[in-house]
């Protein structure tokens, strides 16, 4: 699903711009046209992961001083985390992420 996630998304850089606090993620839009921002991405990659029975969290929070989203999700008992949209490099990896409230 990573895999998958890196190489048939991008990041929307448009609708990064115009997006409004409360937004909610896009998924059917966004996956349909195969980009979107943090969250979008984030959710879609939750969803795809939940779908195949994995447990896996969208969270909200900050990436350094950037409000932003990431999923994680379990991998042999440890959670582990990925960030869709530093993958996509439309941001630097931060170097410190600190949780909100997670879906």
């Amino acid at each position: 699903i990573k895999n998958y996630m890196v190489t048939s998304f991008v990041y929307d850089f448009v609708k990064a711009a115009a997006i409004k606090p409360g937004e909610l993620p896009d998924i059917d839009g966004s996956f349909t046209k195969r980009m979107g921002v943090c969250q979008d991405l984030s959710a879609i990659m939750v969803c795809m992961l939940r779908s195949q029975g994995i447990h896996a969290k969208l969270v909200i929070g900050y990436a350094d001083k950037n409000y932003h989203a990431w999923v994680t999700t379990m991998i042999d008992g440890k959670e582990v985390s990925f960030d869709p949209t530093a993958a996509l490099n439309a941001i630097s990896k931060p170097k410190s992420y600190s949780v909100e409230r997670y879906y």
